[in-house]
Formats: structure tokens, sequence, C-alpha cells
């Protein structure tokens, strides 16, 4: 056998780097390195005040290192972004990917797919608080990973008038404020500029 020709400590060392592969493996974190993963990237330009726009190129460029294929999109208006996750979610995608906060997640998730698609977030918001629950890291690179390479869990997803959502429903002032908020949101998505990085990358082959 081959492995007898190998010394103790070769054998010591090799069992070691198997057994701790698949403790990550176990734990999520990492999917086989062959295996090439086709995601639709969607991004919120007007999340965390522009922290999403400018950590977008970062996250596409990390994403690529992982050895994922992308094709970025930055969203135009919360319609938008509703639909092109829908879409994507029924397309050939292994994965799509939102960049944003609770409220891009939000949108990302009311015509979604549940049952053909896989919904991944890099937490690019103000606040974050769906990515804090699930323990999503806010550092991007290991968002990114876990983007990549993570196993996929099921959530609840909740319905209130007529429209899904994630995370926490209020009434009263709380909704009042957040009618305000989404309204300013509105107008700074509507006037967001291009994408940082053109060279996006379509997949073409079907999952």
């Amino acid at each position: 056998m081959q492995t007898s020709a190998l010394g103790g400590d070769d054998r010591v060392r090799r069992a070691s780097r198997r057994r701790r592969y698949e403790r990550e493996l176990i734990r999520g974190i990492r999917r086989p390195p062959n295996e090439t993963v086709k995601l639709k990237v969607i991004f919120n330009p007007a999340a965390g005040r522009g922290r999403a726009l400018r950590h977008a190129e970062e996250a596409e460029s990390l994403l690529r290192a992982l050895g994922a294929e992308i094709d970025l999109h930055p969203s135009t208006s919360p319609a938008d972004l509703t639909k092109q996750a829908a879409e994507s979610s029924r397309g050939e995608y292994d994965r799509v990917v939102v960049c944003g906060g609770d409220g891009t997640l939000n949108l990302a998730v009311r015509e979604f797919d549940l049952v053909r698609g896989t919904l991944a977030l890099i937490p690019l918001g103000s606040g974050n608080d769906f990515a804090r629950v699930l323990g999503i890291p806010r550092n991007i690179r290991a968002a990114c990973e876990l983007a990549v390479r993570g196993d996929a869990r099921s959530v609840d997803v909740a319905l209130a008038n007529g429209l899904r959502y994630l995370g926490v429903a209020g009434l009263g002032f709380d909704s009042e404020v957040a009618s305000y908020a989404n309204a300013d949101s509105t107008v700074a998505v509507s006037a967001s500029p291009r994408p940082p990085s053109s060279t996006t990358e379509s997949s073409t082959s079907a999952s």
C-alpha cells in the first residue's frame, strides 16, 4: 500500500489535516475546493449609507478569489432589487447573494422562490440585525467565505399585510419611522451610480 511507505510523522500530519477538513465541512464553513459555485450578487448602493456601494468591488473580488462565478447587479430601485432576486432564485444560480442590511434582505425575500433558491447575505447595512442573529460575520472576507462555502439552513419567513419579511415587525410609531426611512432610501437608490467594477461575468451553464 502507498501509505505504508509514508513515515509516521507524514501519516499523522495527513490524518490531522483530514480530520480538520472534515470538522470544517460539518461546521458549514467550507465546500469542496474543486466545486464551482455560480452566484448572482445583488447590492443596494444606498445600503448602510453607501457602505454597500463602497465595498461591492471588494466583495466581488473576494468571491471570485474563492472560485465563484459572479454575475453582479446594482439595484436601481426597491422594485428592481425584489425582481432581480426573484428571477435569480428561479434561474441558473446556485445561490443569490445580497449585499446590504435588513431592508435589502427584506426586499430580496418578498418574491424569492423559497423552494428552488438559496439566499445568502453579506451584511453591509447600517444595523444588520438579522445577520447578527444568524451569526453571519460582519467582516466582509468571512461573510464572503460563508456565502460561497457555507451550508444552507432553513429559517422562518413571516407574512404581514401580504408581504414577506425577516426579523422584526413593528406597529405604530415604529412603522411610521420605517416608512419615512424607506421613502428616503427610495430616492437614494434611484439616484445610484453605476457599479464600481465593470468586469461582471454571467453564468451560462445550467445548475
